[in-house]
């Protein structure tokens, strides 16, 4: 059994990040018939996708719920129809006492805090928090490598926020935790990552491949390449590349830009770079379609760095990182390791001048398509990731 003794912490206070922001924060609460109580926060979309599942499988469960909600994750509680009722928010300048009071009470009376891997400030307050109250604050990871923001080789062994119990979707993600924590060998869980558990339905991925060819008027010998945007100042230059390697390949491809939700580029500099290239095979427009509905229709996937990439390999789809020492410096990732990069389950292009050759590699080498695909599955993805955590909160119950 996972205990944790209370301990120096900071309580929530005056200076907690749920308060100084323009994002109004709210809480939520789910009175069930069960025994325990979870604390969640929910705020940017990477992180409320990898808890969600299991908020709702508690919630099914009869569990006792509080969660700290804003932005994307307000969205998903609004829409959930599981019955949260808001109790404060911070959007009611009188009420701020109220409500960070109210956060001291929930921690207080919870078992388990439950937070993500974004480095969101609110994570780590509640994982303090929760040092001084005895809850066992868990932590789901849902990109191999990093917990709260950083690659995890750049965590200090003394990190004062290391989470009580970590799960993690992969064991190349537990060695990298363990080499920088590995008093915490025992705590670090592969789990599977539970955004991940409905990627295994063939019969749905199957019908949106097909789906998408039909409503684009894609023809039988083209091959469907979709990019996957970021929100970095290499994420231009990364198309130009991409582009760049599809016009010399002369080969029947439709590319598909997928724009990142947080890309603030004007949509006449994509049109505008469009119109440069001369090519008449790209498709901009794909906000109406969900982001696993455009990468389900993929023969491959490309991106710097991204969780598609990931879900694209899970799905057995090609994939292709393009990563050259002045992408990754100006996207800000340099120095960091990569689960995708060390496996052999995608295609790295490491070299600006390589992009065509590598790119046509990937999409014409049946040899090569084999090889990537046999080392694909790294993930532990088997449709219980959520089962699995679930039945871990639970015997965190006591």
């Amino acid at each position: 059994m996972i205990t944790n003794e209370p301990e120096s912490g900071r309580l929530v206070g005056e200076s907690h990040p749920l308060v100084e922001q323009d994002t109004p924060t709210f809480c939520y609460r789910l009175v069930g018939e069960g025994n325990g109580k979870v604390v969640a926060f929910l705020r940017d979309k990477g992180t409320t996708n990898a808890l969600w599942p299991v908020v709702v499988a508690l919630a099914r469960a009869g569990s006792n719920l509080a969660i700290v909600a804003d932005g994307p994750g307000e969205e998903r509680l609004k829409e959930s129809g599981l019955g949260f009722s808001r109790v404060l928010s911070v959007d009611d300048v009188s009420r701020e006492g109220d409500l960070l009071l109210t956060l001291n009470q929930e921690v207080s009376t919870a078992n388990v805090v439950l937070v993500g891997h974004s480095g969101d400030p609110g994570d780590l307050a509640l994982v303090s928090t929760a040092k001084t109250t005895g809850a066992i604050s868990v932590a789901i990871q849902d990109f191999p490598g990093y917990l709260f923001g950083v690659s995890v080789d750049k965590l200090s062994q003394n990190f004062e926020m290391i989470p009580d119990v970590i799960c993690v979707p992969n064991e190349w993600s537990r060695e990298r935790l363990v080499e920088v924590w590995p008093q915490k060998a025992d705590q670090i869980f592969v789990t599977g990552s539970p955004a991940f558990d409905n990627l295994l339905d063939e019969e749905v991925h199957d019908s949106e491949y097909k789906s998408f060819r039909k409503n684009y008027e894609i023809a039988p010998d083209e091959k469907v390449i979709v990019w996957v945007g970021d929100d970095t100042g290499a994420n231009l230059d990364a198309i130009r590349l991409l582009i760049a390697a599809v016009k010399e390949g002369n080969q029947k491809v439709k590319l598909v830009l997928r724009r990142h939700p947080n890309d603030k580029t004007p949509q006449s500099v994509y049109t505008q770079l469009i119109s440069d290239t001369g090519i008449q095979n790209i498709v901009l427009e794909t906000a109406n379609l969900s982001m696993d509905s455009v990468r389900q229709a993929a023969d491959l996937v490309v991106s710097i760095i991204s969780t598609e990439i990931l879900k694209a390999t899970c799905e057995k789809t090609l994939a292709m990182a393009i990563m050259p020492p002045e992408i990754i410096e100006k996207s800000g990732h340099a120095g960091k390791r990569f689960s995708f990069a060390e496996d052999g389950t995608v295609a790295v292009v490491r070299d600006a001048q390589k992009v065509q050759e590598i790119l046509k590699k990937v999409l014409s080498d049946f040899q090569y398509q084999e090889e990537l695909r046999g080392k694909m599955g790294k993930l532990k993805i088997d449709g219980h990731a959520t089962d699995r955590i679930v039945n871990l909160v639970k015997k965190l119950f006591g």
